[in-house]
């Protein structure tokens, strides 16, 4: 079996006191690591979270959940107008991750709509 080093995570806490620039580098941070440095695969065996790599997947529910709840707090912290397609697209991730059942495997469809809406977070948060 192949052990992986896995990438470090941003450190992600936002302050009251930071400004919007601070908060945006921030998200950006966080969301590049969630995007290119977690795993698309989709393991043959169940993830356990104790295991070295496991919390890299992004199939994992804690994972989907967890950027879904960054999703719903990126609008308070970034200023995103309330026209803008991005809030489209976390609305439609919000009500899609509500309709997953966390007790069934993902499908590889997930992980690419996972890819999908971090693509448009990441192209909003660079002034894209």
């Amino acid at each position: 079996m192949e052990t992986l080093i896995a990438p470090v995570k941003p450190e992600f806490k936002i302050l009251d006191s930071d400004s919007v620039e601070e908060k945006r580098e921030k998200y950006s941070a966080l969301f590049r690591y969630m995007r290119f440095d977690c795993l698309d695969e989709l393991p043959d065996r169940r993830i356990v979270t104790g295991q070295l790599n496991d919390q890299l997947y992004k199939c994992r529910g804690g994972f989907i959940t967890g950027l879904r709840n960054l999703l719903f707090c990126l609008p308070y912290d970034v200023p995103l107008p309330e026209e803008h397609a991005l809030n489209v697209a976390i609305q439609d991730f919000v009500s899609y991750v509500k309709s997953l059942d966390f007790s069934q495997n993902v499908d590889r469809a997930c992980v690419d709509k996972i890819n999908e809406v971090l693509d448009k977070v990441l192209d909003f948060l660079s002034g894209a």
